[in-house]
């Protein structure tokens, strides 16, 4: 009786990493991460004012950057202050403040800031893209306030 073998495995010959492969390998995967992070974040989180004519502010920075900004504002020779920001993800039925732009705003009030050169643009909820929302609602305001802003100067932390 002549059966049909089927075979669903083969043996092959193939070359591996060994352990010193390995950590060759890994080490060289680590390095190059390292160099990238120190060669992409500078790049990245740029830090340069220009003097623009509006400050904006992102709402969610913490107090001490908020205080820095009203400092380097005042330093300058800005027109306006903009707190941009969306909905508060925690406390916000203990908080009168809806939004982290009108939290920042009233934080930016509490430090002595002049309350007419102060200006709270809200962003509504969104998933991602939270810095591009708030730039979308920045750019909305400023076409409907009919001001002729030639450059601006945005307050934020990290990479974008």
């Amino acid at each position: 009786m002549n059966m049909l073998k089927i075979k669903i495995i083969n043996k092959r010959e193939r070359y591996g990493l060994t352990k010193l492969g390995w950590i060759i390998f890994l080490l060289t995967v680590i390095f190059s991460f390292i160099i990238c992070i120190h060669i992409l974040h500078p790049f990245l989180a740029l830090s340069a004012r220009i003097d623009g004519d509006i400050m904006v502010v992102e709402g969610w920075l913490p107090d001490y950057a908020l205080q820095k900004a009203v400092d380097d504002f005042q330093h300058g020779s800005y027109k306006l202050l903009v707190t941009t920001g969306g909905p508060l993800v925690q406390g916000s039925y203990l908080s009168e403040y809806g939004t982290l732009a009108e939290l920042a705003a009233a934080t930016i009030t509490k430090i002595g800031f002049d309350t007419n050169k102060l200006v709270p643009i809200p962003t509504p909820a969104v998933d991602r893209d939270r810095t591009y929302a708030s730039a979308i609602e920045l750019n909305k305001w400023l076409d409907s306030a009919n001001m002729n802003i030639e450059s601006l100067d945005i307050y934020s932390f990290g990479p974008h």
